[in-house]
């Protein structure tokens, strides 16, 4: 599956939740909380290695992280661009061309 079509099916499941979360309840759950952190990777390696923005492009995906963002928790724990981007080793691999059009 291409990196955008796996984005968009995660933005359909955010859609259909009644919540800020992937189940419908005031807070976050195990399946939230599981998945952040590979998105929150996803988003900064995104922006810097090909010139998407994930959380522009995708609503309910920027809505979901607006939300982590609020809790003082995970403001404690969450990651830097910097850091997601270099300081890391690469999770998913090396960084590939692609046939998105970078940004201005």
């Amino acid at each position: 599956v291409e990196f955008q079509t796996a984005l968009e099916q995660v933005e359909k499941a955010l859609e259909k939740s009644d919540s800020d979360w992937f189940l419908p309840y005031e807070h976050p759950t195990i399946v939230d909380i599981q998945y952040v952190c590979s998105m929150e990777r996803m988003v900064a390696s995104a922006m810097f290695f090909k010139g998407l923005d994930v959380r522009e492009e995708f609503q309910s995906i920027d809505r979901w992280l607006r939300a982590f963002e609020a809790l003082p928790c995970y403001q404690a724990t969450k990651g830097d661009f910097y850091s997601l981007c270099m300081a890391l080793e690469p999770r998913y691999g090396p960084a590939f061309g692609s046939n998105h059009r970078m940004r201005d």
